[in-house]
């Protein structure tokens, strides 16, 4: 741009606003839009404006007369055809590979076309056809990255940082995968819709003022109003349309809406099968580096179907059917025997159990054999390899207990026979061991490792503490006649409470429930604090990490 530019407005929109389709209000240096979304604004484009030119009423009645007389010939109708102006032809540049070492794929149907999105969809965004600003993308992106990629290791962080760059001239398919990364990265961590991860100085955007209403889901809002007015996903899906819906049902998942999780869970899985990522020998033909991502992304969905099917007691789809990963890329947060560990968990769970939890009414003589047996596989030390950071090892870890405290509960709840219980079978006070060992693992960590886990880590204490009530209901002799046992559980049980009250910079939905039912247990040492009782938008510090 010359020098004298600078002194006077410009005569045409920046070329960043033009190629977007964008209303600029062109100021200098830096036009509101430029500035909202973080991105370069240039008046270098030389813009050439066609005359139209208006026949007069003889020319129309002249053409309408000789159209009328004789049809189009074919080369005529041919030529007329080719004239026309092409849905695809837009001046919008084509987005940059996505190939930098992931699983990204971005097929030759998927590029944008600014202007067909336009007519057809009129909006591409709750901002009213404006993409999401990059300062709010690369926010998200960088916490997913800094805590939630050792759990979930099935992206590359140049892939996504360079998704983040060229956030304006992304495949739709690839934007909304964006999306959806930054909404369950929101919703996991729980982070509070602040206006400092909005720009107040949209200019004539009113981004703030849009998004006022939107906030809480705003990323969620904005990755289905993408797939669902811009995206077939039913034809040709791959594996960007498999993590977008596995990303979809984080979201909804931590938002405890069951009915959207398990639609979108069970999307995943059909996308997993429909890829054949469920057969080993699709994997002989790739790669080393391509097979070792899918094989991450199989076994992610097999551990995320099996932790929501036994905590909504549904059945499973997919099996330990595929080499596990073996590789550790030079970017991943850490080793992947982290991720190694989580898997030996949930595969030590047969199908069986799940099957048998649907129809619980059923002889189970066989499995009611395997509920010990499972019990002590998870004891397993490989669980816990010794290269994995923090907080793949809290994962592990409260995993690990709340599953052989759910096993007790099931053994319980169901009436399985006595010999369950045997010494040598299920041990009696395992919810009480388990309580224990989480609690100890709490005080050990920071609560970021134990937040970043979303609502399954509040659910999972929840559920040890209904299970330490489970134990005082069925050996109430036992509490009485051994007081050390009986000051434990109850030490344990507040430990869980509190650990509710904090968890993820707020008051967890589950507490007050979990709360009701210990009344009767705890208030014989001391009272309910406050804390535990009161609003949770009463509670200091409430609003995420």
């Amino acid at each position: 741009m010359s020098t004298s530019a600078a002194h006077h407005t410009p005569t045409q929109a920046c070329d960043a606003c033009r190629r977007r389709k964008l209303k600029c209000d062109r100021t200098l240096p830096k036009c509101g839009k430029c500035r909202t979304g973080l991105i370069t604004c240039l008046y270098n484009d030389s813009v050439k404006r066609k005359m139209r030119t208006v026949p007069s009423d003889l020319t129309r009645r002249q053409l309408h007369a000789s159209s009328a007389q004789s049809p189009a010939s074919p080369n005529s109708q041919r030529r007329r055809t080719t004239e026309q102006p092409s849905i695809n032809a837009t001046s919008e540049p084509q987005p940059a590979s996505a190939q930098f070492g992931s699983p990204f794929t971005v097929s030759s149907s998927g590029q944008w076309q600014a202007g067909a999105i336009a007519r057809d969809t009129g909006i591409i965004s709750p901002m009213q056809g404006h993409r999401v600003p990059g300062n709010l993308l690369r926010v998200h992106v960088h916490l997913f990255l800094r805590w939630m990629l050792p759990i979930w290791p099935i992206v590359r962080p140049a892939t996504v940082w360079q998704y983040c760059t060229d956030h304006d001239t992304l495949a739709p398919k690839s934007y909304c995968l964006l999306l959806a990364l930054c909404a369950a990265t929101n919703v996991q961590l729980n982070l509070a819709p602040t206006d400092s991860l909005f720009d107040d100085d949209a200019g004539d955007d009113g981004i703030d003022a849009v998004c006022a209403p939107l906030k809480r889901n705003y990323f969620l809002l904005a990755a289905l109003a993408v797939r669902n007015k811009q995206l077939d996903i039913a034809t040709a899906p791959d594996l960007e349309t498999l993590l977008t819906s596995s990303f979809l049902f984080s979201a909804y998942a931590n938002l405890d809406k069951h009915d959207e999780a398990w639609f979108y869970l069970s999307q995943t899985v059909s996308f997993v099968i429909s890829l054949r990522l469920n057969d080993e020998r699709t994997y002989s033909f790739l790669d080393a580096e391509a097979a070792e991502m899918r094989r991450r992304i199989y076994w992610h969905v097999f551990i995320l179907e099996r932790a929501y099917c036994l905590h909504n007691q549904r059945p499973v789809m997919l099996h330990a059917a595929v080499a596990k990963p073996a590789l550790t890329f030079h970017d991943d947060p850490g080793p992947v025997d982290g991720f190694l560990g989580i898997i030996s968990i949930f595969e030590s769970i047969p199908v069986s159990l799940y099957n048998w939890l649907c129809n619980p009414h059923t002889e189970m003589p066989r499995d009611a054999v395997s509920v010990p047996i499972c019990f002590w596989s998870l004891s397993d030390a490989s669980l816990f390899p010794v290269g994995a950071n923090e907080t793949q090892l809290v994962n592990n870890s409260v995993t690990q207990q709340w599953l052989r405290g759910y096993l007790w509960h099931i053994a319980l709840k169901y009436q399985l026979p006595d010999t369950v219980f045997m010494a040598d079978s299920l041990p009696l006070e395992a919810p009480l061991s388990a309580a224990k060992s989480v609690m100890s693992t709490i005080a050990s960590v920071s609560q970021r490792s134990m937040e970043v886990h979303g609502i399954g880590m509040e659910r999972k204490l929840f559920d040890l503490g209904t299970y330490i009530l489970d134990y005082a209901a069925a050996r109430p002799n036992v509490l009485d006649r051994h007081v050390a046992i009986c000051f434990s559980a109850k030490e344990m049980l507040w430990g869980l409470l509190y650990s509710l009250s904090k968890l993820r910079g707020a008051q967890s939905f589950l507490l007050p429930s979990l709360l009701g039912r210990a009344k009767d247990f705890l208030t014989l040492d001391r009272p309910i604090p406050q804390e535990l009782t009161s609003d949770p938008d009463d509670i200091e510090g409430a609003g995420g990490i």
